[in-house]
């Protein structure tokens, strides 16, 4: 079976109507893993996403308003959960999945866009 993967820089989804129709979107697509860069959610707000995807999602909250990660995935993916890691700024996280009989490493990452080298 398909395993469809989708990226998103989503500016935000502290607004509930976003966060529906965004999530929506991901349905629709019949979307398998989601990386949402940008949530702007904090420990709070990011809980709601599990309960509006229906199924698991894995979050590095942002800071501030600032940043925001998230991995959702769907519940037609048949997979388990091998390790887990984020960072505490909201810029990244990864995830190692069984799928069938093989084992996958993601990565979401946030790069917040600054003018500052370090």
């Amino acid at each position: 079976s398909e395993c469809k993967l989708v990226s998103l820089n989503v500016q935000g989804l502290n607004h509930p109507i976003k966060r529906r129709k965004m999530l929506l979107y991901l349905k629709k697509q019949r979307t398998s893993i989601a990386f949402l860069q940008e949530t702007h959610l904090n420990d709070l707000e990011s809980l709601k996403l599990p309960r509006e995807w229906v199924h698991k999602c894995f979050y590095s909250p942002a800071v501030n308003k600032k940043g925001g990660v998230a991995i959702l995935l769907s519940k037609k993916l048949n997979y388990e959960v091998i390790s887990q890691a984020s960072d505490t700024n909201g810029h990244w996280i990864l995830l190692v999945l069984k799928i069938v009989n093989s084992t996958y490493t993601f990565l979401n990452i946030y790069g917040p866009n600054r003018d500052d080298p370090q």
